[in-house]
C-alpha cells in the first residue's frame, strides 16, 4: 500500500532537548488521522496520554486554547491496550505495532537512528518502507539522515530535512567530583551500567549526602520507572537525586540538573566495551531539560565521578557521530515459508535462519538481524515446538523474553510444552513450577501487613523485612514481571490457548505494586522518612485518569487489530 502513493517524508534531526519530536506531533494533533510509533511503552502511553489531555498544540493554534484540542487516541502495544472509543482517529503505538494495513493521514516514528539497531532495527524498517500515510514524520539523530535519503531514494517519496538546535544549553563541568559522593546536589542523575551496582550507589549517595534517592533501570517494570520519575521530579516528594542506568536515555521525562556518569563504559554481556558517542549524547542530553526548572535558560551540566573519565566525555560531546550505513531489515514469514518449502520438513527455525545468514543477498542500504542471544531461544523452539507451524515458531521466537536469563527461560519452556501438547496454557502452573509465585504470595503478605505500621513509606521490623533488603528478593519479583508480561504478549496473540489474561494481569499489577514497596523500603537508615510514597501520588493523580475500554469490551476489536498486521 506504502508504493501506491507518493509520501511526503519529513526527517526531523536535532539533539536531545531540541523541540524536534514535539514538532512532529503538532502535525499528528492536527490530523484527520494519525499513528505515533515510539521505541518503548513508556513514550507510546505518554503521548496517548497528552493526546488524550489536549497538551499537544496542533499548528495554527492559539497556545490559550489548547484543552479544547484534545483528540481520541486509542494505546496499542504488544502487551497492553487502552481503547478510548472505537471511532477514535489517532493511535498511540509501540514500533512493532503499527498498523501497515491502514491509511494514515499522518505518521510520526520516534528515534529514526534505531533503524540501525542490530536487535530491533527491522521494526523501523519495515514502519519507514511500509506505512501507508500521506505524511511520514521520522525524528531522531542526525547521524540517521544519510540512510534514510538513500532509502527514499529508492522508494521514491519527497523528503524533506528539519534540523533543530538545542532548546538550554548544555555545558561540560571542567571538574570531575573527584570520587566524592559528597559533592551529588539536589536535581542530580548519577548513572551508572550495572544494576547490581544501583542500590550500593543508592547507599552510598544517601550516606554522604543525606539526600533520599530514586532508582530507575531497565529490569524495572516500565510502570514502576515512571512512578520513580514522577517521585524524583515532585520537589515535595522528598527525592532530591536519581540514580540510573541507561535506561534514562529514551522514555522519561525527568527535571535533571546535572547528569554525573559514575563510568564510560559497560558490559556487553561478554566483556566491558567503552560507550558509544551516541550513547553519551543521548544520556548526557537528558541534563537541563526545557522548561524543566522553571527558567527556559536553564543550563544542563554534564559531568563524571572520576577525573580519568573526563577528558574522553569533552571529547564526545565535540565530536559527530558517526553516520548509520545500513537499515536492518526483518524476518518475513512469507519469505521464510517460501524457503522452508523448498527444504526438508524437519529443518528447524534456527538452521532456516542460519541458511538466510549465509545465503542471503541484500542491497548496499541493508542488513540482516543480530542473531545476538535468540540462538537458545530458536534452540528451545526447535526442541519443545518441533511440530508446530513456522508462524507459530515465530509468534514463540518474537515473544519478549530475556534468553539469558535462566529462571525466564525456564517459565518460557513450560508456556511453549503446554502449548506444543494442545492444552491450554495454564499461567499459574508455569509459575508454581519456577516458584514465583510464592515469592509474590510472601512479599503481598508483607505489604499487607506493613499498611499502616510504618512512617514514611520505610519497611519496619516485618518478619519478612530483611529479605526485602535483598536484591535477590527484587531481581525475582521483576523476573515474575517479565514473564507475565511474556503471557499477556502471547494472549493477544493466541488468546485460546493463552486464555489467562485476565489473571496474568491482575498478577502483574500485584506484582508491581509489590516492587514498589520493596524500593521504598531500600536505602539508608539516616534518611528521614517525610517522603511522598507511589501510592500518594497515584492518589493525587486520580482525577486525571483517561477512561478507557474494559478488557472484555475492547478484545473484539484487538483481535481485528491484529489480524490485519500478521
Amino acid at each position: 500500500m506504502a508504493r501506491a502513493r507518493t509520501r511526503k517524508v519529513y526527517l526531523h534531526v536535532g539533539p536531545t532537548n531540541s523541540g524536534k519530536t514535539y514538532n512532529a506531533l503538532r502535525a499528528l494533533a492536527s490530523a484527520t488521522s494519525g499513528v505515533y510509533a515510539g521505541p518503548l511503552r513508556l513514550l507510546a502511553h505518554e503521548v496517548w496520554e497528552r493526546l488524550n489531555r489536549g497538551s499537544i498544540r496542533p499548528h495554527d493554534a492559539d497556545p490559550s486554547t489548547a484543552s479544547l484540542y484534545a483528540r481520541e487516541c486509542n494505546l496499542v502495544t504488544g502487551e497492553e491496550q487502552r481503547i478510548v472509543s472505537m471511532d477514535a482517529q489517532l493511535t498511540s503505538c509501540t514500533v512493532e505495532m503499527v498498523n501497515l494495513f491502514k491509511h494514515w493521514n499522518v505518521c510520526v516514528i520516534d528515534e529514526i537512528q534505531m533503524i540501525a539497531d542490530p536487535q530491533r532495527g527491522s521494526s523501523w524498517t519495515a514502519a519507514v518502507l511500509g506505512v501507508c500515510a500521506d505524511e511520514l514524520h521520522l525524528c531522531g539523530e542526525e547521524a540517521a539522515v544519510p540512510l534514510i535519503e538513500a532509502l527514499m531514494k529508492e522508494t521514491g517519496d519527497e523528503l524533506i530535512v528539519k534540523r533543530y538546535d538545542r532548546l538550554t544549553p548544555l555545558e561540560v563541568a571542567t571538574t570531575s567530583l573527584e570520587g566524592r559522593w559528597d559533592r551529588i546536589e539536589k536535581g542530580d542523575c548519577v548513572v551508572t551500567f550495572s544494576r547490581r551496582s544501583i542500590f550500593e550507589l543508592k547507599r552510598q549517595v544517601e550516606l554522604a549526602t543525606g539526600l533520599r534517592c530514586a532508582v530507575a533501570y531497565g529490569r524495572l517494570p516500565p510502570e514502576t520507572r515512571s512512578e520513580q520519575a514522577a517521585l524524583f521530579n515532585d520537589r515535595t516528594s522528598g527525592y532530591d537525586v536519581i540514580v540510573a542506568t541507561d535506561a534514562i536515555g529514551m522514555g522519561l521525562n525527568l527535571k535533571i540538573k546535572r547528569i554525573v556518569f559514575v563510568q564510560l563504559s559497560k558490559h556487553n554481556g561478554l566483556r566491558e566495551v567503552p560507550l558509544s558517542l551516541s550513547q553519551i549524547k543521548q544520556i548526557g542530553g537528558r541534563a537541563g531539560r526545557f522548561g524543566d526548572h522553571g527558567d527556559a535558560s536553564s543550563t544542563g551540566i554534564v559531568t563524571c565521578l572520576h577525573k580519568s573519565d573526563l577528558p574522553m566525555l569533552t571529547k564526545a560531546f565535540e565530536a559527530q557521530a558517526p553516520m548509520l550505513s545500513k537499515a536492518v531489515v526483518p524476518f518475513h514469514l512469507v519469505i521464510l515459508t517460501r524457503i522452508a518449502q523448498l527444504l526438508p520438513e524437519n529443518f528447524g527455525l534456527q538452521q532456516l535462519t542460519s541458511l538466510l545468514y549465509i545465503a542471503g543477498r541484500l542491497g548496499p542500504n541493508y542488513s540482516l538481524p543480530s542473531d545476538g542471544n535468540s540462538w537458545r531461544g530458536m534452540d528451545v523452539i526447535d526442541t519443545l515446538g518441533r511440530d508446530l507451524r513456522l508462524a507459530e515458531k515465530m509468534q514463540f521466537a518474537a515473544c519478549p523474553t530475556s534468553w539469558r536469563s535462566d529462571l525466564e527461560v525456564e517459565v518460557f519452556e513450560t508456556y511453549l510444552r503446554q502449548f506444543a501438547s494442545g492444552e491450554a496454557v495454564d499461567l499459574k502452573e508455569a509459575l508454581t513450577e519456577s516458584h514465583l509465585l510464592s515469592t509474590l504470595e510472601s512479599v503481598t503478605q508483607a505489604r499487607i501487613e506493613h499498611r499502616g505500621t510504618s512512617s514514611g513509606g520505610r519497611i519496619l521490623g516485618s518478619a519478612f523485612g530483611y529479605k526485602l533488603q535483598n536484591s535477590e528478593t527484587l531481581a525475582t519479583m521483576e523476573t515474575l514481571h517479565k514473564v507475565l508480561i511474556s503471557y499477556i504478549w502471547l494472549a493477544f496473540r493466541m488468546p485460546v490457548s493463552f486464555h489467562q489474561q485476565p489473571e496474568a494481569i491482575r498478577l502483574k499489577e500485584e506484582t508491581e505494586a509489590g516492587i514498589e514497596f520493596i524500593l521504598e523500603g531500600i536505602g539508608s537508615s539516616r534518611i528521614r522518612r517525610t517522603s511522598k510514597t507511589v501510592s500518594q501520588l497515584r492518589t493525587e493523580s486520580r482525577d486525571r485518569k483517561i477512561q478507557y475500554m474494559p478488557h472484555k469490551e475492547k478484545l473484539p476489536l484487538i483481535l481485528k487489530r491484529l489480524s490485519a498486521t500478521t
